[in-house]
């Protein structure tokens, strides 16, 4: 199963996909929580915590490692992943590294123009791929003229004179638009899917950075 319908920038793994009432109850429990809602958000947060001993670090893009999708005892980490979703995709499936910073530190947002850099692709397996994804605040899809909502293997992306590629990041459109991925007015947060990652030489790749302009 891969995150494709509903993302979180505040969740601690990708996939999400709730009933459109979801963010409605949410803030709701925000405003005046029950005691028994109060008593699941408080233990929520504990997992959550916990789990971030499964987080791992690719560059500035951050990913949950083993043993997701094949938890054994790992109780915690299967509860919060039951929480966020349905279930997930062991690491020689797929992994979904996560932004939402630029190479400072700083937050991404549709008022600045970002370049994202790739020396190289993602190592995949025979059959992989790979994708890039960004999501508005509210964890959906950007909306933007030219209908596009990622950029991926398949993408006719233009590369520079040295074989590597940049990607823009912004709200306006570019003259030309082929290595062009819209991003709304506000926060945002990119996804870069992986599917059969080669996990030997993706020790020694060197993953994409995202640089404000």
């Amino acid at each position: 199963m891969h995150p494709i319908f509903r993302k979180s920038s505040d969740s601690a793994f990708p996939l999400r996909a709730q009933h459109p009432e979801d963010a409605a109850d949410a803030a709701e429990q925000q405003r005046d929580p029950e005691p028994d809602q109060l008593h699941f958000l408080q233990r929520t947060a504990g997992k959550q915590t916990e789990a971030k001993q499964y987080a791992k670090q690719l560059g500035q893009w951050a990913y949950y490692g083993d043993p997701i999708g094949n938890f054994g005892t790992a109780y915690t980490y299967r509860a919060l992943v039951a929480l966020a979703g349905l279930g997930a995709n062991t690491t020689d499936v797929a992994i979904y590294p996560k932004t939402s910073t630029d190479a400072d530190g700083d937050p991404l947002t549709g008022k600045k123009t970002y370049t994202l850099h790739f020396d190289a692709f993602p190592p995949t397996l025979e059959k992989g791929f790979w994708s890039v994804t960004a999501y508005g605040e509210d964890d959906f899809l950007i909306d933007n003229a030219i209908g596009r909502y990622c950029v991926n293997d398949r993408s006719n992306l233009k590369r520079n004179a040295d074989g590597s590629v940049d990607i823009l990041l912004s709200k306006e459109a570019p003259v030309n638009p082929a290595n062009w991925l819209p991003v709304g007015e506000g926060e945002f947060h990119l996804f870069l899917r992986i599917y059969k990652p080669d996990w030997t030489a993706l020790d020694g790749w060197e993953p994409p950075t995202v640089r404000a302009r």
